[in-house]
C-alpha cells in the first residue's frame, strides 16, 4: 500500500521517501519522536470504527487532563493538522457531549475530511481478510467475527 502511494505521488511530482521499520522501532518513533511527516496506519476496524479512530484524533495525549479527554494514540492525535488545537479539541469533545446521531455524523464527517486534507494520517481499512495455509495439514479456517484476530479454534486440521 505504501509503495502504491509512493508511486502515485511520484506521478504527481511529489517525492515520498519510505522508511520501513520493525514494529518496536515504529512504536518508539510515533510515541516518543516527532521526526516523521506521515505514517501508513491501519485503523482500529470494526466494531471500533469510526468512533475510536475519530475520538483518538483529540490533539492531546495528556491523560491527566482535568476534563478526562485525551488521545490514546499519539499518531492519530496529529490527524487534524488543518485545524487549530482549540478547534480540534472542541470538535472531538463533541463525541463526548452529543447524543444526536446527526450531530455525531457531522463530527465524523468534519474530522475525517480534515484528516484526509492534512494527509498526516491516512486510515486504511480492509473489508476482506485472506488466509494462506498448508492444505496438506489444514482442512479449513473459519474467520473470526473480529477482524485481525486469529481464532486458533477455527483451524480445522486434516
Amino acid at each position: 500500500m505504501v509503495l502504491y502511494y509512493q508511486q502515485t505521488m511520484q506521478e504527481l511530482g511529489i517525492e515520498v521517501k519510505t522508511d520501513p521499520l520493525d514494529l518496536m522501532t515504529f512504536f518508539d518513533k510515533i510515541f516518543s519522536q516527532t521526526d516523521y511527516e506521515m505514517t501508513a496506519y491501519i485503523s482500529y476496524w470494526f466494531p471500533y470504527d469510526p468512533y475510536t479512530f475519530v475520538a483518538n484524533m483529540y490533539p492531546s495525549t495528556d491523560y491527566t487532563a482535568a476534563d478526562g479527554i485525551y488521545s490514546t494514540d499519539p499518531q492519530v492525535a496529529k490527524a487534524l493538522a488543518t485545524m487549530s488545537e482549540a478547534e480540534a479539541k472542541d470538535l472531538i469533545k463533541g463525541l463526548y457531549t452529543y447524543d444526536d446521531s446527526a450531530k455525531i455524523q457531522e463530527i465524523f464527517t468534519k474530522a475525517l475530511n480534515s484528516a484526509n486534507e492534512s494527509s498526516v494520517v491516512i486510515p486504511l481499512n480492509y473489508r476482506n481478510e485472506y488466509v494462506v495455509y498448508n492444505s496438506d495439514k489444514i482442512a479449513s479456517y473459519t474467520f473470526n467475527s473480529i477482524p485481525n484476530h486469529v481464532d486458533v479454534s477455527a483451524i480445522k486440521l486434516k
